[in-house]
């Protein structure tokens, strides 16, 4: 009876941590800074990383298998190569069974820190990283009468105040959603790599800020789909 009690109450602490990672929403700890937006521009960068070999050389051993570490082990060039990525991504692809419909439309939402603060009901960005919530408005009509998939996660160890500020964006952006009646579902996964080959295969993407939304805008474009970029 004893052990019972004690594997209920691990089975109950497990949760919580989960339950709590979910709500953080942030990446699963063995993706913590993996940056595949970086890695892919890092050689070209180089003369403003050159204090941060330590970084590059870090991924076969830290994400060994990922993306980032077969674009890396493969681009001999050390050019931007996003054919490679694209072979990577369609290699990839053939292991994953749910992919995004024709009637499915992607919101990728930079989270993490691309929000400085939230004052006065409204939200301080950090640069052109977000997509503001003003962004969605002029893309509402994009949205009617289609299935869309938000794809979020952060990759830094957020602070609890970081934490919150990225769930009440995330509840005010899905309030205008619902407001605007439109159908709408998460795709938390904490798995970068996993989000990144889902996004790729959009037929419809809309891109939010920085280097990783980026990419994926270039392979699902040489993948022959839709890219819509609401800034």
């Amino acid at each position: 009876m004893e052990k019972f009690f004690i594997l209920i109450i691990l089975l109950t602490y497990l949760f919580i941590l989960l339950l709590i990672k979910k709500e953080s929403l942030v990446n699963n700890d063995n993706w913590s800074q993996y940056r595949l937006g970086d890695i892919f521009k890092y050689w070209n960068n180089l003369k403003y990383q050159k204090y941060n070999f330590e970084y590059i050389n870090s991924i076969k051993h830290k994400y060994k298998n990922s993306i980032g570490d077969l674009y890396l082990k493969k681009n001999k060039s050390r050019k931007k190569n996003y054919e490679l990525i694209k072979n990577i991504v369609n290699e990839k692809s053939k292991n994953y069974k749910n992919l995004p419909k024709s009637n499915e439309v992607i919101l990728h939402l930079r989270i993490g820190d691309s929000i400085k603060d939230f004052k006065n009901g409204r939200f301080i960005y950090n640069k052109n990283y977000a997509t503001r919530l003003e962004y969605i408005d002029k893309i509402i009509p994009v949205l009617k009468n289609k299935n869309i998939i938000l794809i979020y996660g952060s990759h830094n160890t957020e602070s609890q105040n970081k934490i919150n500020l990225n769930q009440i964006y995330i509840k005010k952006l899905k309030d205008k959603l619902k407001k605007n009646k439109i159908i709408f579902e998460d795709k938390f996964t904490g798995n970068p790599d996993d989000d990144f080959i889902y996004m790729c295969n959009s037929k419809t993407f809309i891109k939010s800020g920085g280097g990783f939304s980026k990419l994926i805008s270039q392979i699902v474009q040489k993948k022959g789909g839709k890219v819509i970029n609401p800034f």
